[in-house]
């Protein structure tokens, strides 16, 4: 319940435009693994393996925990819900020497390309259909 009131004044700070982050060290390992946590039952009850690829030597990096953790938990939750009865969720951790990526995959339907626009609207959705799957950075640190 704190949580989602949380979420809502969250989004009236963002609406507001007084949104702020608390931006402290950390290691993006820990965070995806406390996320993993979160999501294990759902993936458990459609047979979803959540499979892990983290590269080595990843950065400890500059970020918002808590929003962070909220933002990976619900891509990973996402996939798992949009994927089919056993299968996979692959989740993966790499770096450049600018960035840390988040990327995951899964064998859900995909949003259609046409559809693209209506990404980070307020209250718009997309529908589902079938794409082929690709492997697609959702999140740049």
């Amino acid at each position: 319940m704190k949580r989602l009131v949380d979420d809502f004044l969250d989004v009236s700070a963002i609406e507001a435009g007084k949104f702020e982050l608390d931006l402290k060290p950390a290691s993006i390992e820990a965070v995806l693994s406390n996320c993993l946590q979160f999501n294990k039952l759902q993936a458990a009850k459609k047979a979803v393996d959540l499979k892990v690829n983290c590269a080595d030597n990843l950065p400890t990096i500059l970020i918002d925990t808590p929003k962070m953790e909220q933002a990976i938990t619900n891509l990973v939750s996402n996939a798992i819900e949009h994927t089919g009865l056993n299968t996979s969720v692959i989740i993966s951790l790499s770096s450049t020497h600018q960035f840390v990526v988040f990327s995951i995959q899964d064998s859900g339907p995909g949003i259609v390309p046409d559809e693209m626009d209506k990404l980070f609207k307020p209250f718009e959705k997309t529908s589902f259909k079938k794409l082929p799957a690709k492997k697609v950075p959702v999140l740049v640190c």
